[in-house]
Order: C-alpha cells, then sequence, then structure tokens
C-alpha cells in the first residue's frame, strides 16, 4: 500500500519544523505523535526542524543586511512560503539563534545512553514553538 500512496514521513517532519515555528502548538502536537506512532526517529524530526530553524536564521540574516530574499522565499515549499514570511517576520535573529543552539542541545541529549528521544524532542519543540507563537 505504501508503495502505491507514498510515505508522507519527510513531508510531515517539514510540518513539524513549520508548526514549531508558527507556534501552532496542536498542530505540532497531533503531527509530532503521529510520526512517533510510526516509527519515525525523534533525531530524524530535530535534524528536519534544524535545517528549518537554520534557513530562517540564513534569510533573516540577509533580511537584516538589506539583501533580497526572494529566491530564498522561493525555494520554500509553495504551500509554506506564507508561513515562512509570516514567521521571518516574527522571529529574531536572537530568538532563531537560541533556537538553533537548544535544538542541537537536545539532539546531543537524545543520544546518551537512558535518554528517552522521543519525550525530550516533543518538549524542546513544544518550548520552541511558545517562542513562536505570534502575541496577538
Amino acid at each position: 500500500v505504501i508503495n502505491c500512496i507514498g510515505n508522507n514521513s519527510e513531508m510531515n517532519m517539514n510540518d513539524v519544523a513549520v508548526h514549531t515555528a508558527s507556534g501552532n502548538a496542536k498542530d505540532l502536537d497531533r503531527t509530532y505523535n503521529t510520526l512517533i506512532n510510526e516509527g519515525i526517529s525523534p533525531i530524524g524530526i530535530l535534524r528536519v526542524s534544524q535545517t528549518y530553524f537554520r534557513k530562517l536564521h540564513l534569510v533573516k540574516s540577509k533580511q537584516i543586511q538589506g539583501e533580497t530574499i526572494e529566491w530564498d522565499i522561493k525555494s520554500i515549499f509553495w504551500k509554506n512560503q506564507a508561513s515562512f514570511k509570516s514567521q521571518l517576520n516574527h522571529w529574531s535573529i536572537d530568538k532563531l539563534s537560541l533556537a538553533l543552539e537548544k535544538l542541537n542541545e537536545t539532539e546531543e541529549a537524545c543520544k546518551k545512553t537512558g535518554s528517552l528521544p522521543d519525550i525530550l524532542t516533543g518538549r524542546i519543540l513544544i518550548a520552541l514553538s511558545m517562542l513562536g507563537k505570534v502575541r496577538r
């Protein structure tokens, strides 16, 4: 069946990163738990999130320096472009640096004997989503 309908785990892992950066804890929790229940590695989820936050950091740096970022935006999957633009406006470069630091620390902690990677990863993603929550 998977061969017929495909595997959505890569897209869902990216959705975890988008929900985290958007501050959408409800969809983050649902998507993250689905991935974990499907047997997806928490470290894999962390790495996809690190990549997404690195992209945000890079583009935010360019934006701060007054460089054009249009091509960077177009490199984002079309359905996530609006979210990415919104995240750029909400996240400061300092918050993005902190998020990357915490994601890296969590990956390191997950690799220690006796750790609980699914719990550690879930906790940091929820914590970062609180940083990403847009105050209205």
